[in-house]
């Protein structure tokens, strides 16, 4: 069974070119796919973070100037030891030992952690990676938001980064692409990728992830706000994505079927359409181009593109352009969850870890959550959830008292994999939101910016 490399966990938006296999059928892809599992043992855990970056002015730091997001990314790399990634010649992110810095269209700052067997291991990287950034950003005066919503979207000022890839994908939004364009500039999540040990193993995986997307959405909604105004939605992000575009985002409906297969997940990705391709750039690099029409994943593999035919390269780039709640790569990704502050951050691997990677919590898990009803209508749970959050219905009780049992499977998994102590106490912090003890992230947020209604007195330092 192969091992990934390291590297190919990180949630890159860097594209590879150069050369790479020509791809010919979709059992190309499928393989392709399959060579990212490992064995039961080897698996890890790689989290990713998201915050919007506040300046002093009260506006979200801008590319250029002396408090400036390339200031933060040069400071970082020349203090500790980053290798700096360059797209024309503009610094758009850092890396070092497997872990990575990138940047989002509207500056949001993301820090994507080296995989890890533990949730403690990954905590220790995260906290190194909020010291440094404490370090380059404190005289500054710069702060971080912790949202998965930008509350004041309405501003006028949004910056823009030097990065073709959001450029171009403005460009291939259905309809007039304001939709996209509000994913693009003023959302923040948590992330989690995982491993699968095999492609039965990876299908059940795929297919718990979206079942729990409603309690994911519900512990984790954090994005009340948007254009100054509480929305009602308790999760405006998980709200916005599915209609972002609903041919390529959500929860494809084949997910859900026990009996699909990994070449059915492929078929599905052949039949999106391409966003772009990717080229060698005069300095080495690379850049993104527009195709001259329109044309799927699959018209692309038969007919070619000026002379271009499909690679395994082209199909990577292609897969970092689909956004289901759980998106199939090498590694499985879990993209549902707003942003939080970085004391919950950890809550999010530690209970994919204790209900994905124990086979006793998953298997009652998924019957906790009905896998494989069909009468369940799924879109309007993860609907309910972003409206309502716990306090939303399931299918037969409240979503609370689902979630309540969820989390005690998890703390069951984590315990059988040996009790890791910081995964215990992130899944504690979650408990005491389904209890009532400590509010809901979404209430804080939106309490405090209906005290003070600015991006600056909402950030924290780092």
């Amino acid at each position: 069974m192969s091992r990934h490399p390291i590297q190919d966990r990180r949630l890159s938006t860097q594209p590879e070119v150069g050369p790479s296999p020509e791809i010919t059928r979709l059992a190309d892809c499928s393989a392709w796919m399959l060579q990212g599992a490992c064995a039961p043992g080897a698996r890890v855990l790689g989290l990713e973070c998201e915050r919007f970056a506040v300046g002093p002015d009260d506006r979200l730091l801008p590319y250029e100037g002396r408090v400036s997001i390339r200031t933060l990314l040069e400071r970082l790399a020349a203090r500790f030891g980053w290798q700096p990634v360059l797209e024309e010649g503009a610094i758009v992110g850092l890396t070092r030992a497997g872990g990575g810095i990138t940047l989002e269209a509207a500056g949001q700052f993301e820090f994507s952690a080296p995989p890890f067997a533990t949730v403690a291991e990954v905590a220790a990287a995260f906290r190194s990676h909020q010291e440094e950034l404490t370090q380059v950003s404190a005289d500054l005066g710069v702060r971080f938001l912790w949202a998965g919503y930008n509350p004041a979207d309405h501003r006028p000022d949004t910056p823009v980064m030097p990065r073709d890839r959001y450029r171009l994908m403005r460009r291939n939004f259905p309809g007039d692409g304001r939709q996209g364009g509000a994913m693009l500039d003023f959302t923040c999540a948590v992330q989690v990728s995982l491993d699968f040990t095999d492609a039965a193993d990876g299908l059940e995986l795929i297919r718990l992830g979206h079942l729990l997307t409603p309690v994911l959405i519900a512990l984790f909604a954090n994005s009340s706000v948007a254009g100054g105004v509480d929305t009602g939605w308790r999760s405006w992000r998980g709200r916005l994505w599915p209609t972002v575009d609903p041919d390529r985002c959500g929860a494809p409906a084949l997910v859900f079927d026990p009996a699909v297969t990994f070449d059915d997940l492929v078929a599905w990705a052949w039949d999106r359409s391409l966003y772009f391709l990717a080229e060698p750039a005069a300095d080495g690099g690379s850049r993104y181009r527009m195709l001259d029409r329109p044309m799927t994943f699959r018209q692309y593999v038969e007919d070619g593109h000026r002379g271009r035919r499909a690679t395994l390269a082209d199909w990577a780039l292609h897969l970092s352009t689909l956004y289901p709640d759980v998106r199939p790569r090498r590694q499985l990704e879990l993209r549902v969850c707003d942003a939080v502050p970085p004391d919950a951050a950890l809550a999010l691997p530690a209970f994919v870890q204790g209900l994905c990677y124990d086979a006793d919590a998953r298997r009652r898990c998924l019957t906790l959550l009905r896998d494989g009803d069909r009468t369940i209508d799924r879109a309007a749970l993860r609907e309910a959830a972003c409206r309502s959050a716990l306090d939303a219905a399931w299918v037969d009780g409240p979503l609370r008292e689902i979630a309540r049992e969820v989390l005690r499977l998890a703390h069951t998994g984590v315990a059988a994999q040996g009790g890791d102590a910081v995964a215990r106490t992130a899944l504690e912090g979650l408990e005491a939101i389904v209890t009532g003890d400590r509010p809901p992230y979404w209430h804080t947020l939106a309490a405090r910016w209906a005290a003070t209604p600015s991006l600056y007195a909402l950030a924290i330092p780092a």
